[in-house]
């Protein structure tokens, strides 16, 4: 739940907003808990989709997820691969 946070005026106030205050250009965080097993796969998808694959950080994070989705058990989960977004920069 590291996207989880206090909403104010100014926003959430949370973990990722200290990392954007500290220049971080992106975040990838945790709307929900996500169990492990299902975080480690969705993570290792999105680098390599990312840096081996060069796409988007969006598009990556998108393929991975669609990639567990349609893995057979986690087609009606979305809580085991939905709850991952980007904050901040998307290229």
């Amino acid at each position: 739940k590291t996207g989880v946070g206090k909403v104010t005026g100014d926003g959430v106030i949370g973990l990722g907003r200290a990392f954007i205050w500290a220049g971080t250009p992106t975040l990838l965080v945790s709307l929900w808990y996500v169990p492990e097993e299902q975080s480690l796969e969705q993570m290792y998808k999105f680098h390599e989709n990312w840096k081996k694959d060069g796409e988007s950080k969006a598009q990556a994070l998108r393929k991975a997820q669609l990639k567990l989705m349609r893995s057979g058990y986690n087609r009606d989960r979305p809580d085991l691969w939905a709850g991952f977004i980007i904050f901040g920069e998307w290229d």
